[in-house]
């Protein structure tokens, strides 16, 4: 993996700042049910937490991203494929690396994130097939902003 000046600490740091933020208000409407929330529940938090990383990781590391929202498929009958979910694509040479905070949405899966290039993600017949990729700028024209807006707000709080 090259070296980006940032590591899976730092990453594991995010999520567990994400967690304490996520609601029920930011996850993905009709995702969770308040009768099934509970703290820390990644269920339908991709989007405002992969919208989060993207400016965290602009900021703080001149690191660009592509917001992508598409397919997470496995390739054994253990695990639950993730239809509509969302993460990042991180331009590297010799290819993207991919950046996913909440993967572990997928029942099955015992990887809270992952961070891996696409090859070696194939290799453990893991499939990221993205169908929309959002440039970080026109992520305010992107249905998941409001609900990144209320993250912001809980992280502030």
């Amino acid at each position: 993996m090259p070296d980006l000046s940032i590591d899976m600490n730092a990453l594991g740091t995010f999520r567990a700042r994400l967690a304490e933020s996520w609601t029920p208000d930011t996850a993905y409407p009709g995702s969770v049910t308040l009768s099934r929330w509970f703290a820390g529940n990644p269920q339908g938090q991709c989007g405002v937490s992969s919208a989060w990383l993207a400016e965290e990781l602009a900021r703080e590391y001149s690191i660009t991203s592509t917001f992508c929202l598409g397919s997470l498929i496995f390739d054994d009958d253990e695990t639950e494929d993730l239809l509509e979910h969302c993460w990042l694509e991180i331009p590297t040479e010799p290819e993207e690396l991919v950046l996913d905070l909440t993967c572990d949405q997928a029942r099955g899966f015992d990887r809270e994130i992952v961070f891996d290039s696409k090859s070696d993600l194939d290799r453990a017949r893991i499939y990221y097939i993205p169908r929309n990729r959002v440039d970080i700028s026109d992520l305010p024209n992107d249905p998941v902003w409001p609900r990144y807006q209320k993250l912001l707000q809980n992280i502030a709080a």
